[in-house]
């Protein structure tokens, strides 16, 4: 990118592994939702100020942790555009990724008031398509919540993306390695690879071909099968 436009490019990563949504959104974000607040108070997550920084090391990972510590001090940079890769620790049943799709869809609208910039682009990115015990689905719940989200803001002509995984071969097996899992693919060039043409068409103008991936168009049952269509194949 920065070979062709000469623009200079800056990445500010705030990554933290093994991270709930919560731990991302803001207080104000939360207690201002009674819909959010009431799911994270059901399941045990939610965590008044009485109870603040009291997670045995792991403050970080509280509520609205991260979102202090990470998020908050970069949104008046003027950021260009945001990349979220984030949702293992809630593949779960499917209340749980209704409530993921409310907060991320919540949380982005946040992020751009608090930027002041209402065109600011995100791209979503799906996870890998690793089975988790004991919800087989959880990963479909979960990846659908993340495209109803690019859904919900592309309605409203928001600069939301969503960068597709679920086509992609699960190559993470490392030679000699027991303990390895598809959570966090060894090759992630072919994901990266759509993120950037994402980015190149969206953020910077370029162009580029009109499928990033298979696309789902429709669905037909019959007595014993069924048969789904795909576009941009």
């Amino acid at each position: 990118i920065y070979k062709e436009l000469k623009v200079p490019i800056g990445i500010i990563n705030a990554a933290v592994g093994g991270t709930s949504i919560e731990a991302w959104m803001s207080r104000e974000l939360i207690d201002g939702n009674e819909n959010l607040k009431k799911h994270l108070i059901k399941r045990e997550r939610y965590i008044d100020l009485k109870n603040w920084n009291k997670s045995s090391g792991r403050n970080y990972n509280q509520m609205s942790g991260l979102h202090n510590e990470r998020i908050n001090p970069v949104l008046k940079y003027g950021i260009k555009g945001i990349l979220w890769l984030q949702g293992e620790s809630s593949v779960s049943d499917e209340k749980e990724a209704k409530f993921y799709q409310k907060s991320l869809s919540a949380m982005i609208t946040n992020w751009k008031i608090k930027s002041g910039d209402y065109k600011q682009s995100v791209i979503i990115a799906q996870i890998a398509n690793q089975y988790y015990q004991p919800y087989p689905f959880g990963v479909s719940y979960l990846n659908e919540a993340l495209s109803n989200v690019c859904k919900e803001h592309s309605r409203r002509y928001e600069n939301v993306f969503i960068a597709p995984a679920y086509d992609l071969p699960m190559e993470w097996k490392i030679p000699g390695n027991k303990e390895s899992h598809p959570i966090h693919p060894v090759k992630k060039e072919k994901l990266a690879l759509r993120i950037s043409k994402i980015a190149n068409c969206c953020i910077y103008g370029k162009s580029i071909e009109k499928s990033i991936a298979p696309e789902f168009d429709s669905v037909s049952y019959f007595d014993d099968y069924v048969i789904v269509r795909f576009k941009n194949c």
